[in-house]
């Protein structure tokens, strides 16, 4: 009993060290070098590739004072040949190539980094896909030439969220991935939100916001797609809305010329979640029908099997109820409510005013 005994206290201490190398971090060493390296550690345990890929990114950002140029330029040469991969596999292009002249992380960066990774051990959150999503999304700061006002931003509403709610925390950062990477808004199995500015910023109010400058904002739903051009906003990740300002939406999927009509948009909200939206107090034009402006509603959604002579959104419908349209055809006037549907005019009556159609005899 004896010996074997000695042999398990052997074996204990034999293998004790081992046991300690590979024992997982509890805490991240607030040293940037240290830090590196047992988050590269804390990756493998997961995925070895994962690891070697993020952390081959992360070094192209990391600050290289003290770092020979050779080493230096291997460093950028393997993290292009990852990136490339990465953007490959995401069917993708990009021309940013990591170079000397590329944005790195600073030292107050690095630190709100290490502070992020460790309230995310804390949280138990895993190294994939949780730590994959913060790692991608710290390299695409710099991959899109991001601000360190906009780095700041997104710092605040990550740790606001990591605090109040690990679920809306996981939300921002792949909302925030897909805006990188895709351009796109909002991304779910049967919608698709995009934008077409690769300029976007981060912001906080009472809520985690990325703010759009002018731009064409489009929704891909059902083999349909419908878009708002000339528009600018800010995308609210965690709850999935768009508040929006200005912008046209034309009848071309109903066959319409862009010049003939469109809507112009005011302050507008819509729920990325579904494929539809309504908008209020927007401003109509119809050459064929009217030279005046029109103010009304506007209403959008996509639908399948949609063609030029289907199409029965766009839709818009005037707050007017005595729209007067002379010679609507030949000898006929209208006097009414007024609504478009797709490229068809349709007169309607508003409350107890009833639509009129006037037909005239030798004029």
């Amino acid at each position: 009993m004896f010996n074997v005994f000695k042999k398990i206290t052997f074996l204990f201490i034999f293998l004790l060290p081992l046991i300690v190398e590979a024992s997982p971090v509890k805490v991240f060493s607030l040293d940037k070098t240290i830090f590196l390296k047992d988050l590269k550690g804390f990756i493998a345990e997961t995925n070895e590739d994962e690891a070697e890929m993020l952390i081959g990114e992360m070094r192209a950002i990391w600050p290289m004072a003290d770092v020979d140029p050779k080493k230096e330029e291997k460093i950028y040469k393997e993290a292009n040949k990852i990136f490339l991969a990465r953007m490959a596999k995401s069917n993708v292009t990009s021309e940013f190539v990591y170079s000397v002249n590329t944005g790195k992380l600073n030292d107050y960066q690095i630190s709100m980094m290490i502070d992020m990774c460790n309230k995310m051990l804390k949280n138990r959150m895993k190294a994939i896909p949780d730590f994959k999503a913060y790692l991608t999304s710290v390299i695409s700061f710099f991959v899109t030439y991001q601000t360190e006002d906009s780095f700041d931003a997104w710092n605040i509403a990550a740790n606001k969220l990591i605090k109040d709610n690990k679920r809306h925390f996981t939300i921002f950062l792949n909302s925030c991935n897909n805006i990188f990477i895709y351009n796109a808004v909002y991304v779910t199995q049967n919608v698709t939100w995009f934008g077409t500015s690769k300029k976007f910023s981060f912001d906080y109010d009472s809520l985690p916001k990325v703010v759009f400058p002018e731009m064409d904002l489009y929704c891909v739903a059902k083999d349909d797609t419908a878009r708002i051009y000339n528009t600018s906003g800010a995308f609210y990740p965690t709850i999935g809305y768009w508040k929006g300002n200005g912008g046209k939406v034309f009848w071309t999927r109903a066959g319409i010329d862009t010049a003939n009509s469109y809507a112009e948009l005011a302050k507008y909200e819509i729920k990325l979640k579904s494929s539809s939206y309504v908008a209020d107090s927007v401003r109509y034009k119809n050459k064929k029908y009217f030279s005046d402006i029109l103010v009304g509603q506007l209403k959008e959604k996509l639908l399948a099997n949609v063609n030029e002579k289907n199409a029965s959104y766009p839709r818009f419908l005037s707050y007017s109820e005595s729209v007067k349209i002379v010679e609507i055809e030949d000898s006929i006037d209208y006097e009414g409510g007024f609504m478009i549907k797709g490229n068809k005019f349709i007169g309607r009556s508003i409350g107890d005013n009833p639509a009129k159609v006037i037909f005239k005899r030798k004029k």
